[in-house]
């Protein structure tokens, strides 16, 4: 992933929880591109049953359905366990589902760009590039002392857990951000490489949606 495209990786890094979500997209300048997902659960969360609202360590076999389409090819797929260091430095086993594909349009792909409004990625006619991807928020419409009393619960469950993405770009970054965000939560960005990672707590907490917005200098 560095060569002369650009790089949309999302990683959710769960060094003590109970989910880990990985998510590298590469995407070249012509718009093919190349998706790696990676879902891991801990075989220990399906301890917590209707706590976790029906969550468990099996990791069912439509989470391959997202990648099945025109334009998609599945490279690899696997399933296989993995250790991990908790929060109490014990190690903890994760089963993990894990696809490749290759897409020949990122930006008719179905599982990005679905709803037409989700994901962007354009050439803009100076030579530039504009990339826009959507994380959505899950929150309550209005105040709920019940949901209130869940997030609180799972800012607990889920205390170190966040989702860190990285984005490089063929060209240097002119600017990122991330609309909907506060300040803290806003991207860095060094060259032609953007980070930014955004807590789970902080997603679940959110009534807008995350729009990460990176756009490049012209060559």
């Amino acid at each position: 992933m560095r060569r002369c495209f650009v790089l949309f990786a999302i990683t959710v890094l769960v060094a003590s929880g109970c989910i880990d979500y990985e998510d590298e997209l590469v995407i070249q300048a012509d718009g093919s591109a190349e998706h790696r997902v990676a879902m891991a659960v801990s075989l220990e969360f399906s301890e917590m049953g209707d706590a976790t609202g029906g969550m468990n360590g099996s990791i069912g076999s439509d989470f391959f359905d997202d990648f099945v389409g025109d334009g998609i090819t599945v490279l690899s797929q696997d399933t296989y366990t993995r250790s991990v260091e908790n929060m109490y430095g014990d190690d903890e086993q994760y089963q993990v589902q894990e696809i490749r594909v290759r897409y020949d349009d990122v930006r008719t792909a179905s599982n990005l760009a679905g709803d037409g409004d989700s994901f962007l990625f354009e050439r803009r006619s100076d030579g530039s590039f504009l990339l826009r991807r959507r994380l959505e928020a899950d929150s309550a419409e209005e105040p709920d002392p019940e949901m209130e009393e869940m997030l609180a619960f799972m800012g607990f469950l889920f205390a170190d857990n966040g989702f860190s993405f990285a984005v490089e770009m063929p060209l240097r970054i002119r600017t990122a951000r991330v609309d909907g965000a506060p300040s803290h939560l806003q991207p860095t960005w060094d060259g032609n490489r953007v980070e930014w990672y955004l807590p789970f707590v902080e997603m679940m907490g959110a009534s807008e949606d995350f729009w990460l917005v990176v756009e490049t200098a012209t060559r």
